[in-house]
């Protein structure tokens, strides 16, 4: 499962970086940039609720918006969090239970 999962996170790295050489193209990126954003920050906010960060209800799922060439650095960054925690697991961790903090006031919403 570990080798799987690392496997889907490195495919997921790899069309993404596609979409983001596309969005380049467009002339106005706003709307990708905000939805890209928010795979990034996404990923931010379900490893810090696995990682049982205290901050983790505060983190918002849509915001920041990153600057379009800040993009791939922060998606980059996001990812090698999760290849790093999946590296650190045994294969038995990988399939035990995470406790997170739940949901908090505003986090269904897409302002």
């Amino acid at each position: 499962m570990k080798e799987y999962l690392t496997e889907t996170f490195l495919f997921n790295d790899s069309m993404n970086k596609n979409m983001l050489k596309k969005i380049n193209e467009l002339t106005d990126k706003a709307g990708c940039v905000k939805y890209f954003s928010h795979l990034v920050n996404s990923q931010n906010k379900w490893m810090a609720r696995i990682a049982q960060n205290e901050k983790a209800p505060e983190m918002s799922w849509w915001d920041p918006v990153y600057p379009f060439e800040k993009l791939e650095e922060s998606w980059n960054e996001s990812l090698q969090t999760w290849i790093s925690y999946l590296q650190s697991k045994t294969e038995d961790e990988i399939f035990e239970e995470a406790e997170f903090t739940g949901l908090t006031e505003g986090d269904g919403r897409q302002d």
